[in-house]
């Protein structure tokens, strides 16, 4: 079937000459053109490789020939917003390529009238922004992420606890903070070197992720200081063993690459929400204040902080 001559418009025939199609190809994007009953004028054949058709296969034809009805539909539903609006058109999605990966692409249409005529030609370009995407994923997750123990960091801390407050006060769901500083740190960093201190540091970041639960959020807030926020979790008592199973954990010895072994203990304050309407980064500082007091009673403890956050009253000593 010769396309230009059964389905496109008659005075849109020859429109493309050879000079304008190598125009087309020489561009390092697909590239494709259409008319205004939404048949496709012409294209590069970067663009055939992008959705996997032969040249025959897309001359003359519509998204609805090409594509399945939902994805033809988005396709054709922008375009006549286009072809309504004139001007640019300019919008992000997901496609499949034709090895089955999901692209991030960006398409970028315009509309224009050739020559004198009053016919119009839409023409649209495919910007595949995948990699740039990952690209800044990977910097958001890094400006989120602490460098040495890979946990989250305070920014991340603060934007997730303020996330998790939200959902406490829309739907009751409980939570608690805590917060952590190890004892005995300073002497085995001082004893063994400051790359023997980064190690137990990577090694209780580690004991931390096992063991609390996956939905728990573990953030190092400083040099031996963490963080943990516990979802969901409604009692004293369960705030109160979680804790405990922390400080029994990290007490375990470290074995180091010089072959020999040390110990750290930890310290804990845990702060509850309540519903009183305050802004839930005071639990932090009720935390703070605990593990304060957890530090001064004999360290290797859990300390509640009380019920206005100010004052703190024990848990008692863990062994």
């Amino acid at each position: 079937m010769d396309a230009d001559k059964t389905i496109l418009p008659m005075n849109l025939t020859g429109l493309f000459p050879a000079a304008l199609s190598a125009v087309l190809e020489a561009l390092p994007i697909p590239v494709f053109c259409k008319t205004e009953d939404g048949r496709y004028l012409d294209c590069n054949d970067l663009f055939l490789t992008f959705i996997d058709r032969s040249r025959e296969e897309i001359i003359g034809h519509t998204v609805y020939e090409l594509f399945d009805e939902d994805k033809a539909k988005v396709y054709d539903t922008a375009d006549q917003e286009l072809w309504q609006s004139g001007g640019i058109q300019e919008y992000e999605a997901h496609v499949k390529s034709k090895d089955g990966q999901t692209a991030t692409v960006v398409f970028h249409k315009t509309i224009s009238r050739i020559g004198t005529t009053s016919e119009r030609i839409m023409t649209g370009v495919i910007l595949d922004i995948t990699e740039l995407r990952r690209a800044e994923e990977k910097l958001l997750a890094a400006a989120r992420t602490d460098d040495l123990t890979g946990l989250h960091n305070r920014k991340a801390l603060y934007e997730r606890l303020d996330a998790v407050c939200q959902r406490a006060r829309r739907q009751s769901i409980p939570f608690g903070v805590l917060a952590l500083d190890l004892d005995g740190f300073k002497a085995a960093n001082d004893t063994f070197g400051h790359q023997t201190g980064d190690h137990v540091l990577k090694i209780v970041a580690g004991r931390l992720r096992k063991l609390v639960r996956e939905t728990d959020y573990v953030a190092r807030t400083g040099g031996d200081e963490f963080t943990i926020i516990l979802e969901g979790v409604d009692s004293h008592e369960n705030r109160r063993a979680i804790a405990e199973k922390i400080v029994a954990g990290v007490a375990e010895p470290i074995a180091l690459p010089c072959g020999n072994e040390t110990t750290v203990g930890v310290s804990i304050g845990v702060s509850a929400w309540t519903a009183d309407g305050k802004d839930c980064r005071h639990l932090l500082k009720a935390a703070d204040m605990a593990l304060y007091a957890a530090k001064e009673n004999g360290k290797g403890r859990v300390w509640h902080a009380t019920e206005d956050h100010l004052e703190s009253e024990p848990d008692g000593a863990t062994s």
